[in-house]
């Protein structure tokens, strides 16, 4: 009996010896530098238990990360947002704009709303408007629109794993801010007015079904909004990093859609439609996000 045990015991630890060396292989292989532009599968990601880096590559597990909150400082979501909005510093100081102010792009293209001076209210600008849940404070408007940009901070990934292509969090925080600017261009959904009213109630109208939010996705057809421009900077232009980035960006906001009535023309009206204008635009508010991380990577862990 004692021998029979010594084998099995022998056979055993051979079999740890095998796996621990395989996830060794594994973990080594995860680390590994990932080509853009040889990359051609999406490899499944670690558990992210913290927000590491700029270029930490990630999944939806990061998304309760962007939300948490420090206190005064608020969330990485509120503060990479709210720096481009000018309603909040990289440090999550509140400035002036947070407690209301008129949209920006009333200076480039003057509607009825602007003559109603419609308010922009919260961290994220949130736009009162008919066919959405009124805002009362500022601490509503964010809870309002903290859920929305968590769905549309879905559909890009969604939307990236269509495209065989590994976000980052600069990335994904950078698509978030544009999705916040410009669903449009982002090309990223806008929750329907009851959706809306449900989030505004603290109403997951998904709840964990993964299926279900992944088919409402999936019946997203717009084309050349954010996503499609950043593997276009990767892969064929042959950017990278913050570069790649901003170009995604203002590259979103030029229609490519034949059904449209600006086929093959640039499409912001809030930016006057003019390429330097939106470039300058787009350069800004990625910078304000780049500096929104940072001040996490510095001082929030």
């Amino acid at each position: 009996m004692e021998r029979k045990n010594a084998k099995w015991l022998t056979v055993l630890g051979i079999l740890i010896l095998l796996t621990a060396g395989s996830k060794i292989s594994m973990k080594s292989s995860y680390n590994k530098a990932i080509n853009p532009l040889t990359q051609t599968t999406v490899k499944p990601a670690v558990p992210i238990l913290s927000i590491n880096s700029l270029d930490q590559e990630v999944d939806e597990k990061i998304i309760p990360l962007l939300l948490k909150n420090y206190g005064k400082a608020g969330s990485l979501l509120e503060r990479g947002v709210g720096g481009p909005e000018g309603t909040r510093k990289a440090d999550g100081e509140i400035k002036p704009a947070y407690y209301g102010h008129q949209d920006p792009m009333c200076q480039y293209n003057w509607s009825a709303s602007c003559s109603k001076g419609i308010t922009n209210l919260g961290s994220f600008s949130y736009q009162q408007a008919p066919d959405k849940p009124r805002a009362l404070t500022p601490l509503q408007a964010d809870r309002i629109q903290k859920q929305i940009l968590r769905l549309q901070a879905l559909e890009l990934l969604y939307q990236a794993r269509r495209q065989r292509l590994q976000l980052n969090l600069f990335q994904l925080l950078a698509g978030i801010d544009l999705a916040n600017q410009s669903p449009m261009a982002a090309c990223v959904q806008q929750p329907s007015k009851a959706v809306v009213y449900k989030l505004a109630a603290g109403i997951d109208p998904n709840g964990s079904n993964t299926a279900k939010v992944t088919t409402t996705f999936s019946k997203n057809n717009c084309r050349w909004g954010y996503i499609d421009r950043l593997a276009q900077a990767l892969r064929q232009k042959n950017l990278q990093g913050f570069d790649a980035v901003v170009t995604a960006r203002q590259w979103s906001y030029f229609n490519a859609d034949p059904a449209s009535g600006r086929f093959n023309n640039w499409d912001a009206g809030g930016l006057g439609n003019n390429p330097l204008v939106i470039k300058a635009d787009q350069l800004r508010r990625t910078l304000e996000v780049v500096g929104a991380i940072r001040y996490q990577l510095d001082n929030l862990k």
